[in-house]
């Protein structure tokens, strides 16, 4: 309801109040060196307000209308606050700021997060969450279809929670350049960070799963420009965290593990960026007015920052000394890093001198799925280079592979003086074995999606795949060491360690066998004809499709709705075993298509497949999800022809794709490790209460 003689919602109204208040006392909190709960309560009362308009359909909001819709559920109306570029910026400074509240006891902890928090609070006003939109609308557009899927209530805010606890460390990492001792460092770095990579990798496990059943990936991993920056986050962090043990709070942290911190938080708002520019091709991407400019400004801050403060230190001081093994590992993470942001530099800078490539699996994916004049446009459109994920894996491979070598290494030596020997045994054998009787190369098909790409690669990822064994057998016999020796004490620090080495170990086989020996089948059939008939795929698998049942619903625009079909599939195994899945595929919406300039910014996590955003169809309808059959052995997707199929009359010939990923239960198993060993290793840390040792 406006506000009498204003013409202005109330919501607007008390929602940039709210924002203003927040900026101002931010602001003096900095002049004043201290920081009040003032801009905490009115960041957190900004997101409650925001969350009640999307929940009560309060469609006088820009926001609200982009992003919400009547016929969304509660939770989904709830997620939209960081489905747009408005609610992402107002809650990262939320929590920015939070956490630097929480923190004040250490200063130079509290000021970074206070600058980063205003600046992104700068943005947010800029951008404007409660900006009316001028009419009173009964309807709201609703979300991307992508993102109408439980894994929006989790995936994103993971995300955005990772970041925020993975830039705590920056300002003390800042100051430890500079030449101050590292207990406020090792303070945010074994408490925010290590919350924040155990966040990250809940994101990335959920974004793996969304992404395996979703259209425009199809896979749990692809390189994507976004996911290739999140990866150099993660990279980062993880290096870091293998570099805090043995280190005296009352010295300098070694500047290795400090510059890890500050790259750290720069690699965060360019990550941050690369979502909202439109340079490479993507399946991640904002469009319209966004915040590319303030994620650049926040990264060249940064930067500058620690460059004055390790520059500016009037002496030298003496770090802590390491382990040799985990300066190496930090080293290897750090390598890992520098060649995921160097193909990404290097696909940006081909594309601005429009260099040609040979290789571009995105595009050619997107157009797969068209023809006729909307072939000619999508190939106009997506004329842009993207990053070459075989140019990032020759990178990564044989770092990934030493570092597996040493992992072995340092868990196996813990238990005997001849260590070092049976890594170098092992190193060789599995050397010899891996191209010796490569594995790989003889169990391939030649019917996967990278097949010809990926036999590149065989005699590294044999190898790769010899010396995980061994960093298998290590870790097991190191975690069965601890509890030989501390019996139930060795759960609350050394067997989750165990367990999060032995997860990556495992998501590693699993990624590997998975997106090396996939295959695929195609498999025509006669539709209505084979409705509830058996349709044999391959040796494994015969399926028996329902006719679908047809579903109109409410789209977002008043008379308007959208026409879905919902399958039954049943998959019967060589074994007997029988299992029913459920397919939905939409084949008409009569929601508007958008081009994101009329209302700011607007979020699409799949740019080529919304009818809203990207485009109109030539043909009517695309296939939002396969049917996935996971296996212990295996993983299935079928993909149905995108038109619809006759329900009656004479019958017409389909096609149906069926692609199959090998022990991907290995993948999702290490996973589950690696969240179940950080879980145990942050609850064992919440009972040692670290106090400021030194004022900074």
């Amino acid at each position: 309801m406006p506000v009498p003689g204003s013409g202005m919602p109330a919501l607007t109204l008390i929602g940039n109040a709210l924002l203003l208040i927040s900026l101002i006392s931010l602001a003096l909190g900095l002049y004043r060196k201290t920081i009040s709960l003032t801009p905490i309560v009115c960041l957190w009362s900004a997101i409650v307000l925001l969350e009640l308009a999307l929940a009560f359909d309060r469609f006088e909001l820009v926001y609200v209308y982009s992003y919400s819709a009547t016929a969304l559920p509660l939770w989904l109306k709830l997620a939209s606050l960081w489905g747009g570029e408005q609610g992402t910026l107002l809650l990262l400074s939320t929590l920015l700021a939070t956490l630097g509240w929480h923190y004040r006891a250490w200063p130079s902890t509290r000021v970074g997060m206070q600058l980063i928090a205003l600046a992104m609070l700068l943005g947010c006003l800029w951008f404007n969450p409660f900006a009316a939109t001028g009419t009173m609308a009964n309807e709201g557009l609703g979300l991307n279809a992508h993102l109408v899927s439980p894994w929006m209530a989790l995936h994103p805010p993971a995300v955005l929670l990772a970041y925020s606890f993975l830039w705590l460390p920056v300002g003390a990492a800042i100051h430890g350049l500079n030449g101050a001792n590292s207990a406020a460092w090792l303070v945010a770095v074994r408490g925010a960070a290590s919350v924040g990579w155990g966040l990250m990798c809940l994101g990335l496990a959920s974004g793996m799963w969304w992404a395996f059943q979703d259209f425009t990936y199809g896979q749990f991993w692809h390189w994507d420009p976004v996911q290739t920056a999140v990866f150099t986050v993660w990279a980062l962090a993880s290096g870091q965290l293998h570099g805090i043990r043995q280190l005296n709070p009352q010295k300098p942290a070694p500047a290795l593990l400090l510059w890890s911190s500050v790259l750290c938080a720069i690699s965060i708002p360019l990550a941050l960026l690369i979502v909202r520019d439109s340079t490479l091709a993507s399946s991640h991407r904002y469009i319209g007015d966004t915040s590319l400019w303030l994620m650049l400004i926040l990264a060249a801050g940064q930067l500058l920052a620690a460059l004055w403060a390790r520059f500016s230190r009037q002496q030298r001081t003496i770090a802590s000394r390491q382990a040799v093994i985990l300066i190496i590992a930090c080293w290897m993470f750090f390598a890992m890093a520098a060649g995921a942001a160097g193909s990404l530099a290097y696909s940006y800078i081909c594309e601005n001198l429009h260099c040609s490539r040979d290789f571009v699996p995105f595009r050619q994916a997107v157009l797969s799925w068209t023809g006729g004049a909307e072939y000619a446009h999508l190939a106009k459109v997506f004329d842009q280079w993207e990053v070459d994920h075989f140019v990032v894996v020759r990178l990564l491979l044989p770092l990934m592979a030493v570092l597996l070598l040493m992992t072995g290494y340092a868990f196996i030596r813990t238990s005997t003086k001849r260590a070092l020997s049976l890594t170098v045994i092992a190193g060789i054998t599995g050397l010899a074995v891996g191209l010796y009787f490569k594995p790989l190369e003889n169990l391939i098909d030649g019917t996967g999606v990278t097949t010809a790409h990926t036999m590149q690669l065989f005699s590294v990822l044999d190898v790769l795949l010899m010396w995980c064994l061994w960093a298998i057998l290590a870790t097991l016999l190191w975690c069965y060491q601890a509890w030989r020796r501390r019996g139930w004490n060795a759960w609350s620090r050394l067997i989750p360690v165990g367990l999060v080495h032995l997860g990556a170990i495992l998501f590693i086989v699993g990624a590997t066998i998975a997106s090396t020996l996939d295959s695929s089948l195609q498999k025509t059939f006669s539709l209505p004809a084979q409705y509830g008939k058996q349709i044999r795929l391959g040796s494994e698998f015969t399926v028996t499709l329902d006719a679908p049942q047809w579903i109109q619903s409410h789209d977002g625009i008043a008379g308007g709705s959208a026409l879905s079909a919902l399958s039954r599939w049943q998959f019967s195994t060589s074994d007997g075993l029988a299992q029913q899945e459920h397919a939905s595929i939409l084949y008409r919406d009569t929601r508007a298509q958008q081009d994101g300039t009329q209302m700011g910014s607007f979020r699409q996590r799949c740019m080529i497949l919304d009818y809203r955003f990207a485009r109109a169809l030539d043909r009517p309808g695309y296939m939002l999800h396969p049917v996935i059959n996971r296996g212990l052995l295996a993983d299935w997707q079928i993909w149905m022809p995108a038109e619809p199929p006759p329900l009656q009359g004479e019958s017409r010939e389909q096609l149906m794709i069926a692609r199959r990923f090998p022990m991907m239960s290995l993948l999702w198993s290490g996973l589950v490790l690696i969240l179940v060993g950080t879980s145990l290793i942050l609850l064992s840390g919440l009972r040692r209460t670290v106090y400021p040792v030194t004022s900074q």
